[in-house]
C-alpha cells in the first residue's frame, strides 16, 4: 500500500484525530548504527540493528545529508539493501549508498536511519503533556515591555530564550536577521526536518514583540509560551513532513517580520503547506456581552455572528479565521479541536480573497502568507473586541485564563501534528566522517567535561576514560552554522583546544565518536 493510500485509510478510521485511546504500542528501536566508506568503490555501507516489541512490520529508510544534518535531501546515487516496507526486525541490517564519482569528499555528510512501524500515535496522551503551570511560569518571564526602543533588553531576552529553548529541545534553531528603523531585528526559527516529504513544511507562529507601554501578556506573550510548549511537547516526536516554529519580530510595526520571512526566509527547496498563526490566545470571559464584533460582521459572516449572538456575546470561544484559499486548513483545525479538545468552543469563518475588505481580519502575521498565496489561519481571542486591556499597561498574566490557553494550544498542536503526518518511529543519525568502529567507549549524556566554561582562549576536554575511537569536535553558532571543526586521535583522556581566534559569544560544541554524540553550550568571554 503506498503512503497516500495508507494515510487515507488511517484518516477514514479516525486514527489521526480521534479521542479513542489506542492500546500502547512501543516504537521500534535502532541500535549499533555504524558507517563504513569504501571510497575506492564510491560505496557507503550503513549497518544497524532494529527491534520492535510487538514484532510489527517496519518501514526502514536511509537518508543522506550533505550540510551537517540541516537537511536530508541528497538524492544522487542509488540506495539498496534492507530498506522499504515491509521489513522485519533483526540484527545486522545493511543499507548501501552507491554515491556518484562527483562526490569527492564526505566531510560534513551525515546519514539517518528511520524505522517506522506505521502504528498510530496516541494524540490524546501527547496533548495531555501541554502544561498550563509551565505556561504560566514561562509567561511570568516573557511578560514585560518588549519594544525595540522602549525596552530592548526584554525583547532581546525573550528572543534569546526562545532560541535557546529550541536548541535544548533538539530543534534546529536559526535567526533570520533584518534591519528595520535602524534596529537589528530577528525572526527566531525552530525546525524539525520531515522524514519522508522534507520539502513540505507546516508552520506554527506568533510574534514576540509588543507595544511600547504594555507588558503584552496576552498580546502576544500568550502565543510565545504556546510556541515554547510546542517545542517541549513535540521534542521527541517525528513527522513525515517538516515543522517550523517561528517567533516573528516587529509585528506591531506593520507585520514586518513575517513580510521578511515570506519574502526572504523560505528556502528555495521548501514549500510552506500551511500556517497556524497564534494572535492573543489567553483572554476568556464567560459574562454576557463580553465580546463585541466589527461593524458589518453580521452581513459578511452570518453563521459566525449568530453563533456569538445566540450565546449572548460571551467571550468564551477561540476564533479560527481563514481566507477562502485556506478553507481546508480551517476545517482541519475545527475537526481536530472537536475530536481532541471537545471543551474548547471554536467559531470559524473565512474571508474572501486576502481579506482586504475586512481590515480587522488582517491585523496579524497570517496576512503576509495570504498575500503570498499560502494557506494560513489566525487563531485569536479577538484582541480589542474582547480584551479591554489590549495595548495597555494592564495586559498582565493575572487577567488571563491558562486553562483556556492550554486548550487553544492543544488544538493548534493537534492540527499541526496531523498535517505534518506524525510518525510512530525511531530515528538515529551519525556522521559519515571521521570513520569509527564500534568500541566499548561510548559517549553518554554530558560525560565529557568541558572547562573552563566560560573560556577565554584555551578549552580543555576531559573524557571519562581513555578514548578508543576517533573523536570529532565541532563548534556551531547558536543558529546552527558550522564555525570550526577538529579531529582528535584516540589514546588519550584529555585534550587542549585553541579557541583564541573565535570571537566572544555563545556557541554549541558537539563532541562525536561517529556513533554517539553530546552537546554543550560554550561561552567564550574576554
Amino acid at each position: 500500500m503506498n503512503r497516500t493510500l495508507l494515510f487515507a485509510f488511517v484518516c477514514l478510521f479516525g486514527l489521526m484525530c480521534s479521542s479513542h485511546l489506542m492500546a500502547q504500542n512501543q516504537a521500534p528501536v535502532i541500535s549499533n548504527l555504524a558507517v563504513v566508506n569504501n571510497a575506492t568503490q564510491n560505496q557507503l555501507v550503513v549497518t544497524f540493528d532494529v527491534s520492535d516489541a510487538e514484532n510489527d512490520l517496519l518501514e526502514l529508510q536511509l537518508s543522506i545529508s550533505d550540510d551537517f544534518g540541516q537537511t536530508y535531501l541528497v538524492t544522487s546515487g542509488t540506495i539498496s539493501g534492507d530498506q522499504g516496507f515491509p521489513m522485519f526486525q533483526g540484527n545486522g541490517k545493511s543499507i548501501v549508498w552507491n554515491y556518484p564519482s562527483s562526490v569527492t569528499s564526505l566531510q560534513g555528510y551525515k546519514v539517518r536511519i528511520v524505522a517506522d512501524d506505521r502504528q498510530p500515535v496516541d494524540l490524546a496522551a501527547l496533548l495531555q503533556q501541554v502544561d498550563s503551570n509551565r505556561m504560566r511560569q514561562n509567561l511570568t518571564f516573557v511578560q514585560g515591555i518588549r519594544h525595540y526602543s522602549a525596552n530592548p533588553s526584554q525583547l532581546e531576552a525573550v528572543k534569546d530564550s526562545l532560541e535557546r529553548l529550541f536548541l535544548v529541545n533538539d530543534w534546529q534553531a536559526d535567526r533570520q536577521a533584518f534591519t528595520f528603523s535602524n534596529y537589528n531585528a530577528h525572526n527566531i526559527l525552530g525546525r524539525k526536518p520531515g522524514l519522508y516529504e522534507e520539502s513540505k513544511t507546516y508552520v506554527l507562529d506568533g510574534h514576540f514583540d509588543g507595544v511600547n507601554d504594555s507588558p503584552g501578556a496576552d498580546d502576544n506573550g500568550s502565543a510565545v509560551v504556546a510556541l515554547m510548549e510546542a517545542a517541549i511537547v513535540l521534542k521527541d516526536q517525528h513527522f513525515g513532513r517538516s515543522l517550523r516554529l517561528i517567533g516573528f519580530d516587529f509585528e506591531e510595526s506593520g507585520l514586518v517580520g513575517s513580510q521578511e520571512y515570506v519574502a526572504n526566509g523560505i528556502e528555495t527547496w521548501e514549500t510552506i503547506e500551511g500556517v497556524i498563526n497564534l494572535e492573543m490566545i489567553g483572554y476568556f470571559d464567560n459574562a454576557p456581552n463580553s465580546h463585541s464584533l466589527p461593524t458589518g460582521f453580521n452581513l459578511l459572516f452570518p453563521d459566525a455572528y449568530n453563533a456569538v449572538a445566540n450565546d449572548n456575546f460571551r467571550g468564551n470561544f477561540i476564533a479560527n479565521v481563514a481566507n477562502t484559499a485556506s478553507n481546508d486548513l480551517k476545517d482541519q483545525f475545527d475537526s481536530c479541536a472537536n475530536a481532541l479538545v471537545p471543551n474548547l468552543r471554536v467559531i470559524s469563518l473565512a474571508v474572501s480573497g486576502t481579506g482586504t475588505a475586512v481590515p480587522d481580519l488582517r491585523r496579524s502575521d497570517h496576512a503576509r502568507f495570504w498575500d503570498a498565496g499560502i494557506p494560513a489561519l489566525m487563531i485569536t481571542d479577538g484582541a480589542n473586541f474582547r480584551n479591554p486591556y489590549y495595548h495597555s499597561p494592564a495586559d498582565t498574566l493575572d487577567l488571563l485564563d491558562f486553562g483556556f490557553m492550554r486548550q487553544v494550544t492543544q488544538a493548534a498542536l493537534a492540527t499541526l501534528v496531523k498535517l505534518a503526518d506524525i510518525r510512530h518511529a525511531d530515528v538515529v543519525s551519525t556522521w559519515v566522517e571521521p570513520l569509527s568502529t564500534v568500541g566499548n567507549a561510548k559517549l553518554s549524556a554530558k560525560s565529557v567535561k568541558v572547562f573552563p566554561n566560560p573560556s577565554q582562549s584555551e578549552l580543555f576536554l576531559g573524557f571519562p576514560r581513555v578514548t578508543t575511537q576517533i573523536q570529532t569536535v565541532v563548534l556551531f553558532s547558536l543558529s546552527g552554522k558550522l564555525l570550526w571543526q577538529q579531529t582528535l586521535s584516540p589514546g588519550r583522556n584529555n585534550y587542549q583546544l585553541d579557541l583564541s581566534e573565535m570571537p566572544s559569544g555563545a556557541y554549541e560544541i558537539v563532541i562525536s565518536d561517529g556513533e554517539s554524540r553530546e552537546n554543550h553550550t560554550l561561552i567564550i568571554q574576554r
